[in-house]
């Protein structure tokens, strides 16, 4: 099973990005489950808390708190292999992640 990771503060953003996913998964007959955090404290506790072992992680590059650099180097500490993709519309973070 293919387990996604979606970190995005915005309620809105973070359901179109969800949606495109499960349409995504269904086209193409995907096993995968997927789950959504609004911040990335949440996305490190259920990491921690519940071992997580997410293949792909959908994170925010705009965040309040904790940083999304913080939030991937923490990622990083429990699973080398995650693909993290960084979302964002603005522009002038484009090149940060």
């Amino acid at each position: 099973m293919l387990r996604i990771a979606i970190c995005e503060d915005e309620f809105k953003q973070r359901n179109i990005l969800k949606n495109i996913l499960t349409g995504q998964i269904k086209e193409n007959n995907l096993d995968a489950k997927i789950n959504d955090y609004e911040s990335g404290e949440q996305l490190i506790n259920s990491i921690k808390n519940n071992s997580y072992r997410f293949d792909i992680i959908f994170l925010d590059i705009q965040m309040k708190n904790i940083s999304r650099i913080d939030t991937a180097k923490i990622i990083r500490e429990t699973n080398k292999i995650a693909i993290i993709i960084f979302v964002t519309g603005l522009m002038e973070y484009v090149f940060e992640g």
